[in-house]
């Protein structure tokens, strides 16, 4: 699965901060920013280089406040020429300040298309914002509906163990408010493989997956909207630790993670499942993902549709319903 890439338009002198969120909210997302600081040193000119960015991005942002630089202009009706979803974000003015007439005439000629339907099939997002607190979550939340967007139409069918990490993946950050993710040997637990490899020898992937779990149960710790269930089956789990003697640190591991439990109020649940699965499960907010294992390959159908996620997540949170302690479910994997 090729990475989305969203690239960022805007004046990079008097929205420098603005630029530096927009990137950290889309590498967070597992997306791939196309910036200007992070192009790669190159034969072609800078024009040149830009326009083949914006001709190879996915989702075109554009960040405007008191000017219109000529470059960013041209990015933007490239992006226009290039049918690419366009995310539109306007720095509001204080009393103090104004914005240049060519920018004023360039956000009137946006709205006067809008009315007449010219340009709007691009546009899909327009928001006003002044902190940049509402800036990164109004940025999360339009390319987040961007992407169910194009998803709803598709049904995703996935092959390789990459392939199943990086969906895992997307439909963890995706999700604002629910996530319930079953595994036969739980990453939670022993973390991305090589277990005992230092971090930056890990499995790339696997290691995106890893830390996007994580934050996603620390984001839930804070946030009473979010609910997580986790299941994992335990004679694969007892196996996987006695073959590379993990029962220590898994331990440790159990510990913390009950503790994040309790401090979430039992809105996030850890807990061993009571059927054994064929492969991984994942439901977000409306989108899921159903993995079936074979010996040698591995098939996965994933699909945005509330109703059968909402389906999905009732059966499984049942299975999760039991509230279980530490030493609980360290007896049930024999540790002592």
């Amino acid at each position: 699965m090729a990475r989305t890439k969203v690239f960022i338009s805007s004046a990079m002198d008097e929205l420098e901060y603005e630029r530096e969120i927009a990137t950290k909210v889309i590498k967070e997302l597992n997306l791939e920013p196309s910036v200007f600081e992070g192009f790669p040193a190159m034969s072609k000119t800078l024009e040149d280089a830009y326009i083949d960015e914006i001709k190879d991005c996915d989702i075109f942002v554009l960040i405007l406040w008191k000017t219109l630089r000529t470059a960013v202009k041209r990015e933007y009706y490239e992006a226009i020429r290039g049918n690419k979803s366009i995310l539109i974000f306007v720095k509001m003015l204080k009393e103090d300040e104004s914005r240049e007439e060519e920018l004023n005439e360039f956000l009137g000629s946006i709205r006067r298309n809008g009315e007449k339907g010219t340009d709007v099939a691009h546009i899909r997002f327009y928001k006003h914002y002044r902190s940049l607190a509402d800036l990164e979550e109004g940025l999360r939340n339009g390319i987040i509906s961007e992407i169910n967007r194009w998803l709803a139409r598709t049904i995703m069918i996935t092959h390789t163990r990459k392939e199943m990490y990086e969906l895992g993946t997307n439909i963890i950050v995706s999700a604002q408010r629910r996530l319930c993710i079953t595994q036969r040997t739980p990453s939670l637990f022993f973390g991305a493989r090589p277990y005992d490899a230092p971090e930056k020898e890990k499995v790339s992937y696997e290691m995106n997956f890893y830390d996007a779990l994580n934050d996603w149960i620390k984001r839930a710790i804070e946030d009473e909207e979010r609910e997580c269930i986790y299941l994992y089956d335990v004679q694969d789990t007892k196996a996987e630790m006695k073959k590379h003697r993990l029962q220590e640190p898994v331990s440790e591991i159990i510990t913390t993670l009950k503790e994040k439990e309790r401090r979430s109020r039992h809105r996030i649940r850890i807990s061993s499942a009571l059927s054994r699965h064929s492969g991984p499960i994942t439901v977000g907010d409306n989108w899921f993902a159903i993995w079936v294992m074979g010996e040698d390959n591995a098939v996965c159908i994933s699909y945005i549709n509330e109703q059968v996620s909402d389906a999905l997540y009732s059966v499984l949170s049942q299975l999760g319903s039991k509230i279980t302690s530490a030493e609980d479910l360290k007896a049930e994997l024999g540790i002592e």
